[in-house]
């Protein structure tokens, strides 16, 4: 029996949110909405997230790397144990440095093919 694909579900939260910070992409456009992506490494794992506040690109790009707490965020899920979590950062999210305790970890870009020209 395959299973149907499901809406996803968002979530809020009071709990804040500690890690590091890496893989800042760009500012982006879609339609009339900016945005941009990043990953939160937590103390158990990588944690996709999404800024629709173009004004805090630049807070989060002098914390790259760094640890931080995040505030007043929502995240969704996708229903299916096997889909991961997306952290939503919105006008009203709080950024701060923190002290994280665990490390972080230097990810590795993951490397594209690119086919022959």
């Amino acid at each position: 029996m395959s299973s149907m694909p499901r809406t996803p579900s968002k979530h809020f939260t009071s709990d804040a949110l500690m890690g590091y910070i890496h893989h800042l992409s760009p500012i982006k456009t879609s339609d009339s909405c900016q945005y941009f992506n990043l990953k939160i490494q937590t103390k158990d794992k990588d944690v996709n997230a999404v800024c629709f506040t173009p004004n805090k690109y630049h807070d989060f790009k002098m914390l790259n790397n760094s640890s931080v707490e995040i505030s007043k965020y929502s995240y969704t899920t996708k229903r299916r144990a096997d889909d991961d979590e997306t952290v939503c950062i919105n006008r009203g999210s709080q950024i701060k440095r923190a002290k994280a305790t665990f490390q972080f970890t230097q990810q590795q870009t993951p490397l594209v093919k690119i086919s022959n020209w």
